[in-house]
This record gives C-alpha cells, structure tokens and sequence, in this order.
C-alpha cells in the first residue's frame, strides 16, 4: 500500500505516491548538487585568493557545500538499494559505479601526474644503491630529497658536499 499525498491544486479524487514525488526526471537533485558544489568552489577560491573563510558560527561555506552532499548522496545511496531490494546485487552495482573511475584515476595520476610534478619540483632521489645517507646501502636504496632546487642538488651544496 502507497502513501498518498493531495497535489496542491487539483481536486481530491487525484492522488500522487511518494514515489512520483521523488521521479528522478522531476526532481530537483541537479540544483541541488550544482549549489553544493558551488559553495565548495567558493568556499576554495575564497580561501585561495584571501587565505581566510567565511564562517557562520563554527561552520564555513564548504562546511555546508559538503554536509548537502553527504545528506544527498545519503538518500540516493538509499533509494538505489530500496529499488534493487537484493544487497549483493546493490553491492555489485556500487562496484561497477566506482572500480572504473577510481583505476582510471590511479592510473592516470600514476603515470601522468606523478611524472610532471616530481619534474617540476625539481625532486631528486639521493644516493640510489649508494646508501643515499639513510644509513643502508645496496641496490634500491635511496632517500627523496624533496627540499632541493634544481641547481643546488647538482652542485652538491644541499647533500653536504660543497
């Protein structure tokens, strides 16, 4: 048996379901989620740009971005496993939403973003199979030396040696 809720405006005898309140194509799910994320990227840019956030009480602007997000993602996460009324079915389906996206990401930050931002902070791996000042020695062995420039890792002034 449905819950029926009167639409505002028509006659008595017309009835909705709970379930038509909440259609997915007449919702308003994408306002919702494009203002969350809104104030998220103001709450960053602000940040960013002054260094300091707007508070309300304890509470920033991406404080309240996140907290809908949660909230929505919440019911939604519900809603799916209400409708597919099987958990391993509900789990499998979670699965196939995330296992793609999540490789894709470790992937590309594997192998294209860990690349340029070693190159461009100009970061060094010490002493490879050298000991590398760790105290160790032998093949594989090194120390990331994350604190030098370019110029004076290769001059030795920053390892001790100049």
């Amino acid at each position: 048996m449905a819950l029926r809720l009167p639409r505002p405006g028509d006659g008595e005898g017309i009835m909705t379901t709970l379930g038509d309140r909440f259609d997915p194509r007449r919702n308003s799910f994408d306002v919702l989620r494009l203002s969350f994320a809104l104030l998220v990227a103001i709450d960053h840019g602000i940040g960013i740009r002054t260094g300091e956030q707007w508070r309300w009480g304890l509470s920033t602007l991406g404080d309240f971005g996140l907290d809908g997000f949660f909230i929505l993602s919440g019911f939604l996460i519900t809603r799916s496993f209400l409708t597919l009324e099987s958990f391993p079915r509900f789990v499998w389906h979670r699965f196939l939403r995330i296992a793609p996206g999540f490789w894709v990401c470790l992937l590309v930050t594997t192998f294209v973003v860990a690349p340029l931002v070693l190159q461009r902070r100009f970061v060094r791996v010490v002493g490879v199979g050298r000991g590398g000042g760790s105290g160790r020695s032998g093949p594989g062995v090194g120390v990331v030396d994350a604190r030098c420039t370019r110029r004076a890792c290769w001059s030795g002034r920053r390892l001790g040696r100049g």
